[in-house]
This record gives C-alpha cells, structure tokens and sequence, in this order.
C-alpha cells in the first residue's frame, strides 16, 4: 500500500490516487480495466510509457499488462478484447508544472519522497506542509543531464553520480537513455560489476602493507588452481614482463593484479573496499579482485568509496543506511527542522589514499583513462566488465567524485560495436562522458591541485613473485621501491636459483678468501689443496681456483682453493 501510494506515475503524478486522478479524472475504485492496465504499466516505465509522450509504447504496455491478466484468468476473453481494443484517453492528462529537482532529476525526486515516507509516513510525507531542500546542484544536474545523453545516441543507458569531496554530499545523479525513463534508478539501485574500477581497494590494500608505486612487480600469463578451483587470468593488451605497481595501473594490468591477490590475500583488498564505503556482498575469491562480485555494485556506491581517497581517507557516511546525504534539511509545518545525520571516519590511512590517488592520476595522464582529460588535476579508473556487459570511469579532482556508468539498463547484454563499430569499454564512452561532464561542472572555477603527503620510499631487492628479499642467488631478484619502514625483512624461499660467475680470489690469503666467499654468498666447505712454491712471498696464498675466477658456478659448487706452499717458511 506505502508502494502504491507513493510510486511515481509519470507526468508528476505521485501515488495511484493521484495517477488515477491525473490521466483518467476518476478514484481509484472508478477504474476500468483499460485504465487500471495502463496505470500498471506506468510503475515500470513512467516516462517511456507515458501516454503524453510516447502513446504507441503506452499502448504496446498497456496491452501486455490485459495479455497477462489473461493468462492469469484474472479478466474474461470478452473483457480483454474490449480493454485492448479501447483506444488511450483522447486528452491525456497534461504535464503538470513541476519543481527544478523533478524536472531534472526525477528519480532523484523519487528518491527523496521515499526517504519523505521512511522518516514521516505516507499522510505525513505526502499530505502537505513539508520544506524540503535537497543536496542536488541544479547546475551539475543539468551538465549531468546533457552529457549522458551521449549514450542513447548510440543506443546504450548511462547513469552519472557526483559527490562532493568536502562535505560527502550527492550533488548530481543523472541518466541518459531507457535508464532516463525507468522508474527503476540505475545510479542509486542498479548492481553491476565494476571490473577493473575495482582494483583500487587492492592497490590501497597493498601500500597499506608496504609496497610503493615503484614496486617492482611481473606481468605475464596467470594460471593457478587456488582452493581447487583454477584461477587463469590474461591481458588483452599483452605483457609488460617485469614492471611497477603504478605502471601496472595506469595500464589495468589483471595479470599484475591476480599476483597481488596471491601475494596479499584478497581480505586486504575487501576490508579496503568496506572501509571506503561499498556495502554490497564480495566474496572472498581471487576473482574479486578483477571485480566479479556476486552482485555486483552500483554507481552511487564506487561514487562513494572513491570520496574516501579523494579525502585523503575520510569516509563520510550517513548514519545506518550509509552512502553519501541527499536531504540537506526538511522544515515541518511546526517549523520543527530534521537533517539525516552523517559521520566521518578515519577509514583509510591518510598517507595510503593520498598515494592512490598519486598512481590514479597516471591513467588519466598516460593510461587507460586519458579520454577522461579536462585540463586540469584528475585521479581515476576505467573498468571494463566480461564480454563488455558494463563500462566504467570513476575519477575526481580535489572537489569532486563522479562514477559514470554505460551499459544496458536491464543488464547483461555485451556492448561489442557502439563505439565506433568496436566495444565500449570504460575508457571510451564512460571517459568521454565523464570528460564533457566534468568540464562543464568546473568551467569559470580556478584549477586545484591535490594536496597530497605521500610516504618516503626505500629501495630493496626482492623476488617479485612473493615480495620477500631476494639474496644474491636469486634468479629473478630486482630492485624495488617500498614504502620505508615496511620494507620486508624475511628471505624468499621460493627464488629460481642462477649460477654465477666464481670470484677472483687469487693472490688472497686463506683467510680472506674465505671471508670473501661467505660475503658473497658462495659454498664455503673448506676444500682446499696446497702447491710447493720457490717463492717465499706466495706461502698461503691463493695461487689457483677451481672452477676459475669468472667461471659459471652454482650455489652448492664447491670452489676449492689451491695454497702456495714454502717447505722452508714455518
């Protein structure tokens, strides 16, 4: 009944009272079934149904609604032929002038009434007598507006959420194709899988536990059976072979990103992610970290957790319910005031989210975003989902965060030749949706750089595959960049041993040899044999090796030492 009476009917009409009212001129109880079927189909579709708009849709609706009450045996064949044969109403209810906030964002309005109707109940809510003001900028939500129209024009539904840095407040929330029309809202409702938009919660988990943007790392063909189940992870774009963490992210390298999750443990990269704000299930599995959740996520949410990083790790929350504040403040008819209460939290450490932000501002610079180019500071992340079912660009600068979304607004349906003939993927349309976007938000406003305090690095060698110290023996050991003081300490265990060439150890004496071997990291076993010389001045030193100096040896070679041998020096 609370549904009912307050879902939205199009045409501004709020509640099936007031929807029977507005097109029909009757009560509820008065409606025939021609009319009850078109009102029906309305809750799905209010606009893209809506007979002053689109009446061949409204009636194609309409009718599927009387073919279903058929089937049900809820109407008799003589009724449903009548009902479908009935033409729409001559003079379909006008559109009646509406606020600035329902003309630009009605499921935004929409949105808000139902929050109306938790706090006050339905007759309190909608019965008069309340001032609201809400967090939307008129502004941003025209830009919003205008720039996701540029998925219809290809066919395809956009959502665009925008949050304010400072304060954790939406500002916009806009739709472009069917999703504009839906009473269904994409932006605030609709889960789908963020793809690579998701890897930054495992790039914070992994500076949180030491690694740097110059941490050295591989990029080649993944394949791994973890807890018996076969992980193979590859990269459209091919393989870097050895290269950085930051690189790695500029280029959303999963190969770089399957490794992480082995080496960290994806719990790190999840605790991360709701800490930043995202509150829908991830399973704890390693493709979670190319962001195959169970189901998946919504604009408003990734909106939200990339605030957290924009904030140099703050999340501002509202309280119980979560995500950004929408209402700025309701004035009753008491003039007794309510304002929904958010809290910040320190939910990431500073130093970790301002050195995210440092890598993110490389994909737009030289990565996989540079569509989303403004001119001006910009952090963020493309994503881009299997089969290409959902595209993805989330980015900010120091004042905003907007996610934009591309896809289908009932999901699942792959985009393979909308941009271009070729597939979307979310440094295409989404990027350039959220360029034209965020130019507009930002015109006439002076450019801000981010403030950012990233930690001080050290250089290490390691094994790249576990991250641990890689001694001398190490085949595939290279320098790398950690954040200092979480520089690791233990030996990796798993390194591919490498010869390497014997060490000149010829005219030392026994002694020092053997220091030198244990320095560098040689079989030292004592084997020594000794040779008379006439020389006095060679007694006890090295006069031969075996292998020779430079020769290939291995870590258990032994390299046994030949002594000069004077019979006539004590």
């Amino acid at each position: 009944a609370a549904y009912l009476n307050t879902a939205y009917f199009g045409s501004g009409h709020y509640g099936v009272v007031d929807g029977a009212r507005g097109y029909f001129g009757v009560s509820v109880d008065k409606l025939t079934y021609p009319q009850a079927a078109l009102l029906a189909a309305l809750l799905r579709a209010p606009e893209g149904n809506n007979p002053s708009v689109s009446p061949e849709n409204a009636k194609l609706a309409r009718n599927r609604t009387l073919d279903a009450m058929l089937e049900l045996d809820t109407i008799s064949t003589a009724a449903h032929s009548f009902a479908t044969a009935t033409a729409l109403p001559s003079t379909a209810a006008p559109i009646r002038p509406r606020t600035g906030s329902r003309e630009i964002a009605p499921q935004f309005a929409d949105t808000i009434v139902g929050d109306l109707v938790a706090k006050y109940g339905v007759r309190n809510a909608l019965g008069g007598g309340l001032t609201v003001r809400t967090t939307l900028d008129a502004k941003l939500q025209r830009a919003a507006n205008q720039a996701a129209r540029q998925a219809a024009e290809v066919g395809l539904d956009a959502a665009v959420v925008t949050i304010d840095v400072a304060t954790g407040e939406l500002r916009a929330m806009a739709h472009g194709g069917d999703a504009a029309r839906l009473a269904f809202n994409v932006a605030l409702d609709g889960q789908r899988q963020p793809g690579s938009a998701f890897k930054p919660f495992m790039l914070a988990a992994a500076y949180e536990q030491g690694l740097a943007p110059g941490t050295t790392v591989e990029s080649a063909p993944y394949d791994r059976t973890i807890d018996g189940t076969r992980f193979q992870v590859s990269n459209g774009g091919g393989y870097a072979g050895i290269t950085t963490l930051e690189r790695a992210t500029w280029q959303s390298d999963n190969t770089v990103y399957a490794r992480l999750q082995e080496r960290l443990g994806i719990i790190a990269a999840i605790d991360v992610a709701h800490a930043a704000g995202i509150r829908s299930e991830i399973d704890p599995v390693p493709a979670a970290v190319l962001g195959a959740l169970p189901r998946g996520t919504t604009p408003t949410e990734l909106a939200h957790a990339y605030a957290t990083f924009a904030g140099h790790g703050q999340r501002v929350s509202l309280v119980g319910t979560g995500g950004p504040r929408r209402i700025a403040r309701v004035t009753d008819a008491n003039g007794e005031s309510w304002r929904p209460t958010a809290v910040r939290v320190d939910a990431i450490p500073a130093g970790v989210a301002d050195l995210v932000t440092q890598t993110l501002q490389g994909v737009v610079r030289r990565g996989t975003g540079t569509a989303a180019a403004i001119g001006r500071p910009v952090a963020g992340k493309t994503g881009t989902t299997e089969d290409y079912r959902d595209a993805w660009f989330v980015g900010y600068t120091p004042g905003l965060v907007t996610a934009v979304w591309v896809g289908h607004a009932e999901g699942g349906i792959p985009m393979k030749t909308q941009n271009g003939g070729g597939a979307v993927t979310g440094g295409s349309i989404p990027a350039r949706i959220w360029s034209a976007y965020m130019r507009a938000a930002l015109e006439g406003q002076p450019i801000e750089e981010f403030d950012l305090d990233a930690p001080k690095f050290v250089s290490v060698v390691i094994d790249p595959d576990t991250g641990l110290l890689a001694g001398e023996w190490c085949a595939q050991r290279v320098t790398s960049s950690v954040i200092a003081g979480q520089q690791p300490t233990e030996p990796s265990t798993d390194c591919v041993t490498r010869t390497r060439p014997a060490p000149d150890l010829t005219g030392m004496s026994l002694e020092d040899a053997r220091a030198a071997l244990v320095e560098q990291e040689f079989l030292d076993d004592g084997a020594v044999s000794e040779e008379l010389v006439t020389d006095p001045a060679q007694d006890g030193l090295v006069l031969r090796q075996d292998p020779a100096p430079g020769a290939p040896t291995a870590r258990d070679e032994r390299i046994t030492l030949i002594l000069g041998d004077d019979p006539f020096t004590d």
